[in-house]
């Protein structure tokens, strides 16, 4: 282990000085601000940073030894297949591990900014802790922090804590969102608009189907069916059966894939089909797989992934992975009215890229459910 203390006067010119001297696999120990008495000016910031010699070696030897038998192999006689599987795995790990401690660094950066910045006033700090408790990691919170730090802002307002409080907080929000997509507003068409509505098991999937077509009949005065592969859910068939009965929607019950594809075909001149599904835990992937094979069965369709919001983090991004095979088209995103914080939710959804196609934010049929936008979601920020 190689160890390497600097003392600068900024970050960027430590991380060269240590990228340099000890490559770009060191990794930051410790930073900490060392103070002039005689001003301000002149404090410094100590960097203590390592790098694990035997790790770089290594490298190395593997990728010498690769080289030296590729180069004493003249006589064309092959490798032996485990010896050069085995270096390729295992200089593929080190890859891996290099990439995990960057990723590391990069996060680091954040919170080493965050910390060392003596600029950063009460206004600041208070966002930061606003977006801890909405429920945002660490990292996202450094990273919204530091991109607000960099805004210019007049004058006119800083000179009044409340509106200046305010104005960053809009600024946050507008920084949290911005990587968030929408899914385009579905309307009636010249064409079957087909959709399905999958998720885990009581994520507001059936109420978002009733909502929805009776929307779509209020204000389209739409021709819909509904088709619903949930037979064995009691709740669910009884559910559709009565609104469908007083919206006057016809609904299917279907028992297979062939019955499937026959309704479908008996009903494409209809404006919207909406297809029911079978809930499941996301780690039923047998169940998944079949939903999946049934769904192809439609074609190309929206696909709209329905998920409550009232789940942990980890929950909802395994939710999230195990359903992406389905491809959904967006997400529709229920029970908001239910969620203390949505921080976990909107980060998991910035990060994934799967547009957010509408909200429901109440049991009310068919008020409660919107069309999704940035400008609905923001009210559900609370810095």
């Amino acid at each position: 282990m190689k160890i390497k203390k600097v003392l600068v006067s900024s970050i960027q010119e430590g991380m060269q000085i240590i990228s340099k001297e000890l490559g770009e696999d060191a990794v930051i120990l410790s930073t900490r601000n060392i103070g002039s008495e005689s001003s301000e000016n002149d404090s410094k910031i100590e960097i203590i940073a390592a790098i694990d010699e035997s790790f770089s070696n290594e490298q190395k030897v593997v990728n010498n030894d690769i080289k030296n038998l590729r180069s004493n192999n003249s006589n064309g006689v092959k490798l032996p297949e485990d010896l050069s599987k085995e270096s390729l795995i295992y200089s593929e790990g080190l890859k891996n591990q290099i990439t995990e401690i960057k990723q590391l660094l990069s996060d680091l950066s954040y919170r080493v900014k965050f910390k060392i910045n003596n600029n950063q006033n009460d206004e600041i700090r208070a966002i930061f802790n606003g977006l801890l408790d909405a429920e945002f990691s660490e990292v996202f919170a450094y990273k919204i922090i530091d991109e607000l730090s960099d805004l210019v802002i007049d004058d006119s307002i800083r000179e009044d804590k409340e509106t200046y409080l305010n104005y960053i907080k809009a600024k946050a929000k507008d920084l949290i969102l911005k990587n968030i997509k929408i899914f385009p507003s579905i309307t009636k068409s010249d064409n079957c608009t087909i959709i399905s509505f999958f998720g885990t098991t009581g994520g507001g999937k059936t109420t978002s189907l009733i909502k929805l077509a009776i929307l779509f009949k209020i204000i389209f005065n739409a021709d819909s069916v509904i088709l619903s592969t949930d037979v064995n859910k009691v709740g669910a068939i009884e559910q559709l059966q009565t609104y469908s009965s007083i919206a006057a929607i016809p609904h299917y019950a279907i028992f297979s894939p062939e019955d499937l594809a026959i309704a479908i075909e008996d009903n494409k001149s209809k404006d919207f089909i909406l297809i029911d599904t079978t809930g499941s835990s996301q780690q039923d992937k047998e169940l998944i797989s079949e939903l999946k094979r049934l769904l192809d069965i439609v074609g190309d369709h929206n696909r709209f992934l329905v998920q409550s919001c009232n789940v942990g983090k980890a929950t909802f991004r395994q939710i999230i992975e195990e359903y992406s095979v389905l491809n959904p088209s967006g997400i529709i995103l229920t029970k908001l009215d239910e969620a203390a914080a949505l921080g976990n939710i909107i980060e998991i959804v910035n990060s994934e890229k799967i547009p957010l196609a509408y909200f429901t934010n109440g049991a009310r049929v068919p008020d409660d459910i919107e069309p999704a936008s940035l400008h609905y979601l923001k009210q559900f920020i609370l810095l």
